[in-house]
């Protein structure tokens, strides 16, 4: 894992963190990398301690899984294809009143909202949909709510390669949303990075 300003980061026993497509979820005051561990070795086939996921993609189908804490175990409740859409690159948004949505990107209709019952295991409604006709399929997505307005964030298509992520916002999950525009300077391929979520900061920032 390298962070934003290309130093590469360590686990306590100095070996480099295997956290890709990583999220944050802060607990109670410690913080827990969630990732995935591209090693996957015969006897680590998936993941380090850092590694527990509650939501995966496997054939084209969203999993998801419940524990007490993050660190697990964790029980598996079963898979699902959403109102029967695909939902690629997944990410989470819990809005002011509580309610979840999961955020999912489908490549031939753009990016979907789906609302998630009280306990947030199973998915309720499909409530807004991203066109691909505003913006074209994206991956990385990741949403956040500032001053009554929804952004949401991701990253073209491009395999391996960076790419100049692109935001747009609304004012309602249902639209309209703006046109898109980068939120890295024009050409620096999003700091030679991608989005994958976003985290409010004590004092009041996002990074």
């Amino acid at each position: 894992m390298v962070s934003s300003v290309q130093e590469r980061r360590y686990d306590t026993e100095g070996r480099s963190l295997q956290a890709h497509g990583g999220g944050l979820l802060e607990v109670d005051g410690t913080c827990y990398l969630i990732g995935e561990n591209k090693t996957r070795t015969a006897s680590n086939p998936r993941g380090n301690l850092y590694n527990s996921v509650a939501f995966g993609l496997w054939d084209a189908r969203s999993g998801v899984a419940v524990s007490d804490t993050p660190c697990g175990d964790y029980e598996y409740l079963g898979s699902l294809r959403p109102e029967g859409h695909i939902a690629r690159d997944m990410t989470l948004f819990v809005d002011d009143d509580s309610s979840a949505y999961l955020v999912g990107e489908d490549r031939k209709e753009g990016t979907h909202f789906f609302q998630l019952s009280n306990n947030y295991t199973v998915v309720d409604s499909l409530v807004a949909t991203i066109p691909y006709s505003l913006m074209s399929a994206l991956e990385a997505p990741a949403v956040v709510k500032t001053n009554g307005a929804y952004y949401f964030f991701g990253s073209h298509l491009t395999g391996w390669s960076t790419n100049d992520n692109q935001y747009t916002t609304a004012k309602d999950l249902k639209g309209s949303w703006s046109k898109p525009a980068t939120f890295a300077p024009t050409g620096s391929k999003t700091c030679n990075s991608q989005t994958t979520l976003v985290l409010q900061t004590a004092a009041g920032k996002y990074v």
